[in-house]
């Protein structure tokens, strides 16, 4: 399903996303030309590993997708696209441009760019998504006669506790593995979901046992149409903002938002009109060596 590449084509402009703070390595992007742009989108930081991922060729390229799963259609983007820009929650995160200096990077691409989903009020893009699958909540969960329940790692429930509980006042519980760093579960708490904590994998068990047992309502923190349609408002982004981009490498978890953003970018070129229309843009998908491997 992924395809290893470990070289760049010269002489184009690239966008790279990562879910982990810019640290100042100068081994950033050697395996790209010194005629490249590269845009980074950074949800926290880009750490030692991740760079490193890059210049040791780790980089993953999705080649094809399993027959029969579900595509997102371009209206299901563009019906996302207006929930999210109507919620206040969600903002358009800046483009920061020519960065590289400022950040301590000694890369050899000509420029550098920066797309900060960092600033999102969770710290995340994961409340793009979420916006959109909270529009489409059945009235029965917006009434809150049935609560909700999902399983993350953090980021994914940080947004989900910070949206269903806090602003629209839902009931909700978010199943953890026991071993999260305990800030996350404060946070989640803070903004008023229940947090269960259980073994790693036992999480998903759990979930269903509170759907089952408990009616309650399961929100998935990737593997939706709804989110990743959300999402997919991060690619039109980047597409509107630098239109002239011909790679984008994006971070790689349980890949919604790489999902995301490659159905945007897929339906943007093939749509006359499109700042984009005809052009070749290559998408790549980043995950750290020795994770849980991502299949289609």
């Amino acid at each position: 399903m992924f395809a290893k590449s470990t070289t760049a084509s010269p002489m184009f402009l690239a966008i790279i996303l990562h879910c982990v703070a810019i640290n100042g390595s100068t081994e950033c992007m050697s395996v790209f030309s010194d005629s490249c742009s590269i845009l980074c989108f950074s949800m926290l930081s880009v750490s030692s590993h991740y760079i490193n991922l890059c210049e040791e060729g780790t980089i993953f390229i999705v080649a094809m997708a399993t027959p029969g799963l579900q595509c997102i259609t371009w209206e299901q983007i563009q019906d996302a696209e207006r929930v999210v820009e109507a919620d206040k929650n969600v903002i358009r995160t800046p483009l920061f441009r020519d960065v590289a200096q400022r950040i301590g990077l000694a890369s050899p691409v000509k420029s550098f760019h920066l797309k900060l989903e960092n600033t999102q009020v969770t710290g995340s893009f994961k409340i793009r998504g979420l916006a959109n699958q909270l529009a489409k909540l059945p009235a029965n969960v917006m009434e809150g006669s049935q609560s909700v329940v999902t399983m993350s790692g953090g980021n994914y429930g940080r947004s989900f506790s910070y949206l269903l509980c806090k602003e629209n006042g839902l009931k909700a519980t978010v199943v953890m593995p026991r071993t999260v760093p305990y800030d996350r579960v404060e946070r989640i708490q803070g903004y008023g979901a229940t947090v269960e904590l259980c073994d790693h994998a036992d999480i998903l068990k759990t979930v269903d046992d509170h759907v089952a047992n408990d009616n309650m309502y399961m929100l998935h923190s990737f593997d939706d149409p709804n989110i990743i349609s959300g999402h997919a408002s991060c690619g039109l982004e980047i597409i509107a903002d630098c239109p002239d981009v011909d790679v984008i490498v994006v971070c790689c978890g349980g890949g919604g938002i790489l999902s995301g953003i490659a159905a945007a970018v897929k339906h943007s070129i093939q749509t006359a009109g499109s700042p984009v229309f005809g052009r070749n843009i290559r998408i790549f998908g980043v995950e750290p060596e020795g994770g849980w491997y991502v299949t289609l």
